[in-house]
């Protein structure tokens, strides 16, 4: 999986994620991390994802949490995430998007 700006197609960080046949289990993995649960709920075509608080990839020193919505799109993964940060002001939420394929 790669998460991207909202509006662009640069990869901001890469990760891996580890699903079950069930909603139970799921993780997702960064680089050179231990794996964070996540909280998993699917709703008609969506998969509903929650993490968090866990420390942020993409802002040091700061924690996160993470609400991801996905369909699967041409053989894709495809979602939003809204990432909320702990801290206070404009940029303590950050819209992003999500694309990823299964592992062959």
């Amino acid at each position: 999986m790669r998460t991207m700006n909202a509006a662009g197609d640069s990869t901001l960080v890469a990760f891996v994620l580890n699903a079950t046949s069930t909603t139970a289990g799921w993780t997702i993995t960064f680089p050179k991390r231990a794996p964070i649960s996540e909280r998993v709920v699917v709703a008609g075509d969506s998969i509903i994802m929650d993490a968090g608080p866990y420390p942020s990839v993409l802002r040091k020193h700061v924690m996160v949490t993470t609400h991801t919505v996905s369909r699967l799109q041409d053989g894709k993964l495809v979602g939003i995430t809204v990432a909320h940060y702990a801290t206070s002001g404009a940029d303590s939420v950050r819209n992003l998007r999500t694309e990823g394929a299964r592992a062959p």
